[in-house]
């Protein structure tokens, strides 16, 4: 009877609270997925993978127009970046609020296309079509000094103390110490390097695109598409390798972009399909789908790839294994869809 009797107590005592209690249920992840248009020039966002709008027209309903598309998405410090290299812009939005920071204007044709976050303080934009990076106050959302070089850097990426530039016309990366804002030393390649990525493994992976250069009263000489691993405690090259086998030969791979995973695999999406290199393993090479993909992310959250596909008229973000890079489903994206970006 004593028991029935505290039952009925308790029942009626959470039954007067005046606010229920929220439930989190962990055992669904949703996401924030940022989707670029290339037609209204604008960004929506979607929760994933229920693929319902959360905010459309992110930046007209924040008072930005723009005329060109965006063509990159980075996220930081809860702060997404968006790049519109034909307007030489970089607009910073508030990840929470999803309001509008600031519109920063970079010098007249230099095409911003990319940052790498050195710090909690600083950024380094990349361009397209200037030989310079310029150092971005991350704490007051404004430029801070820009920093010739004489290259175009084409890959930026990040390791303690140091970020580590590609110079494509030099075949040079640069290293880049983020406290002096100073070039300490330059590690030559054998190709122009074109993409970067620090692997689980602490190493500098480098992507160096085939060339062929025609020597005075001799044949070609064609320089296949190569990967370079840098050690990065004493800065130098340890090993470069064919990036290719007798499939898929090295002169054909024309590859667009890079990730590394925590799994000890990188992967690079190339116009010969989805590539797997074994990191852990002087960047075994194992040709992972024949599918063509423009763009590639590493989702710790989903622990997975998402890669954006363009078949015809169709736009799909697959999501891959990031251990062995297998597609394991795709969802269909608004046919005008040019970049997109995962938040974290």
């Amino acid at each position: 009877m004593k028991k029935i009797i505290l039952i009925l107590i308790i029942t009626l005592g959470l039954a007067s609270c005046e606010k229920e209690e929220r439930v989190i249920d962990n055992s669904k992840i949703s996401l924030d997925l940022y989707l670029a248009d290339s037609i209204t020039n604008d960004v929506s966002i979607y929760d994933y993978p229920a693929m319902e709008v959360v905010k459309s027209d992110l930046l007209k309903s924040n008072g930005v127009e723009i005329n060109s598309p965006i063509t990159t998405i980075r996220e930081f410090q809860r702060k997404v970046y968006f790049f519109v290299p034909n307007e030489d812009k970089v607009i910073v939005f508030d990840a929470i609020a999803d309001t509008l920071i600031t519109i920063n204007e970079f010098p007249f044709g230099s095409g911003p296309i990319d940052i790498s976050f050195a710090n909690p303080a600083d950024g380094i934009v990349i361009f397209r079509s200037a030989p310079y990076i310029i150092i971005y106050d991350l704490v007051f959302n404004k430029i801070a000094r820009t920093l010739a070089d004489k290259s175009i850097i084409k890959s930026a990426s990040t390791f303690q103390s140091y970020s580590y530039l590609c110079e494509s016309q030099t075949k040079n990366v640069a290293v880049f110490d983020n406290r002096s804002y100073t070039t300490e030393s330059k590690v030559e390649l054998t190709g122009n390097p074109v993409l970067s990525t620090v692997t689980s493994e602490s190493e500098l992976l480098v992507v160096t695109l085939g060339t062929t250069t025609q020597e005075p009263n001799g044949e070609p000489i064609t320089t296949p598409t190569q990967i370079h691993f840098l050690n990065l405690e004493n800065k130098s090259l340890r090993i470069s390798r064919d990036l290719g086998d007798n499939v898929i030969p090295a002169n054909e791979v024309i590859p667009n972009d890079i990730i590394s995973t925590s799994f000890g695999y990188s992967y690079i999406t190339s116009k010969k399909g989805l590539l797997r290199l074994d990191t852990r393993n002087n960047g075994a090479f194992i040709d992972v789908s024949k599918r063509i993909f423009e763009k590639i992310e590493y989702s710790a959250q989903l622990k997975s790839l998402l890669l954006l596909e363009k078949t015809g008229t169709e736009v799909n973000l697959a999501q891959g294994s990031a251990v062995n890079g297998v597609v394991v489903g795709s969802i269909g994206l608004p046919s005008n869809t040019n970049t997109f970006h995962m938040s974290y």
